[in-house]
């Protein structure tokens, strides 16, 4: 079966391909035509010669646009940690190369089928100056576009979540206490709060830091237990008397230990999801105060 998902993924990225280049093609042999239409206009402007073969010649400058802008793609795509001097490097790299194989093809083709050639400097000095808009407007467009593709990708797919995880979530710590270490079980934490990089556990007499971060410590814990309250603390569903509300969209969560925690309006709505399924419809501290 994992093959067959393979196989099928494989294949929607060739059409996806596919069809990224058959749009590319077509475009370009539009701006071809639309060259050799522009150099025909100029040279009867300005009441000069108009030669078809020199003109579709220089028209070759759009070509290199498929080769380059797939290999630009492909060097993104492999860059996992995107930062300003590789966006920068996947900018200038590919206009340079752009502008040397267009001068030398021009001075290649030309030694072999013109009675002259065309210089690969002049050829190189002429599509810098007047393709150069062009060069950093196509490439530029690419890195933004793969960065756009790369945020809406992580932003649909869901977080993958291991079997071992969500099937059996961690139920004991090993953690330091003075000179030894002791067994902490995790129903009997009142909550988490966050001390970078460590977390402190408050339990009903004690308070122990831990060596883990709070957020690799929460993919751990119980999501039917466990919410988060505001960005640094976490508290035991199970361990919540009552919940007052501030009147501004804040709750007050007053804890078996007589503490209370602030409930941060952006995780009410996750936290009324985790509760009610928690506790008892009749026990529900939003249904008591509010």
């Amino acid at each position: 079966m994992d093959r067959i998902f393979s196989m099928l993924s494989i294949s929607s990225i060739a059409i996806r391909i596919e069809s990224a280049v058959r749009i590319l093609l077509v475009l370009i042999t539009c701006l071809v035509f639309f060259t050799l239409v522009q150099d025909y206009l100029y040279a009867s402007f300005r009441g000069g010669g108009y030669y078809i073969e020199e003109s579709l010649l220089f028209s070759s400058f759009w070509l290199f646009f498929i080769p380059l802008w797939w290999l630009q793609w492909y060097w993104l795509k492999y860059k996992v940690k995107v930062s300003a001097p590789r966006m920068l490097i996947a900018i200038l790299v590919p206009i340079f190369i752009h502008l040397l194989l267009y001068a030398g093809f021009i001075w290649l083709f030309s030694g072999l089928f013109f009675r002259h050639h065309f210089a690969v400097k002049q050829t190189f000095w002429f599509g810098l100056t007047e393709y150069l808009y062009v060069l950093l407007g196509f490439y530029v467009a690419t890195v933004l576009l793969k960065g756009w593709y790369v945020q809406r990708k992580a932003v649909n797919e869901p977080t993958q979540v291991s079997p071992v995880q969500e099937s059996s979530p961690l139920r004991q710590l090993l953690v330091a206490d003075g000179n030894r270490k002791v067994v902490v079980t995790l129903t009997d934490l009142i909550y988490l709060e966050a001390r970078s990089p460590y977390v402190m556990l408050h339990l009903e007499n004690k308070k122990l830091l831990h060596r883990e971060t709070l957020k690799g410590l929460e993919t751990q814990l119980d999501p039917t237990e466990f919410v988060r309250v505001h960005k640094s603390c976490m508290v035991n569903c199970h361990k919540i008397q009552a919940v007052r509300s501030r009147g501004n969209g804040d709750y007050d969560l007053v804890l078996v230990s007589g503490q209370v925690i602030r409930l941060s309006r952006n995780y009410v709505s996750v936290f009324r999801q985790v509760f009610r399924k928690s506790s008892p419809q009749d026990t529900h501290p939003f249904t008591q105060e509010s």
